[in-house]
């Protein structure tokens, strides 16, 4: 512990991959990191779509400041809390995005205003039932 009339020093380093954009998964180096390809198999066609519309879903949410609530603080005491930071939450949790944003729960008090923008979400949040369907995994709306 130090004392408040110490001085610290500080210094900063520049890491040659730091993160340059978290939520599109981008560094330094001009490196992106693949955010699926260890969820599914190589041969799956559908991997470069899920990917893509994982980018555009984020920075939606990001416009929408989803992530004020939906973080891993919970400042708005959700119950449960739903967090859609990482890729695999926001494909687990793609039914229930898809139900709330259509029902206009989502971002309170009253959804997203304009229809083209509300259904460009749901179809980015959709973008993973071609991938699991691929996987073999049994697609049903009503559950994630």
């Amino acid at each position: 512990m130090y004392a408040s009339s110490e001085k610290i020093s500080t210094f900063s380093v520049t890491l040659p991959n730091a993160f340059t954009n978290f939520g599109n998964w981008r560094f330094v180096s001009g490196y992106i990191m693949p955010l699926y390809t260890r969820l599914f198999s190589p041969s799956n066609p559908h991997v470069a779509k899920v990917d893509a519309a994982y980018r555009a879903f984020e920075a939606k949410l990001r416009q929408n400041a989803c992530v004020v609530c939906h973080s891993p603080d919970n400042a708005s005491k959700q119950n449960p809390l739903l967090i859609l930071s990482y890729p695999n939450q926001a494909l687990s949790l793609r039914h229930e995005t898809v139900r709330q944003i259509k029902e206009k729960r989502m971002p309170p008090p009253a959804g997203i205003f304009h229809d083209q923008e509300r259904q460009q979400l749901i179809e980015l949040a959709q973008a993973g039932d071609q991938a699991l369907a691929y996987k073999g995994e049994k697609i049903t709306s009503g559950k994630n």
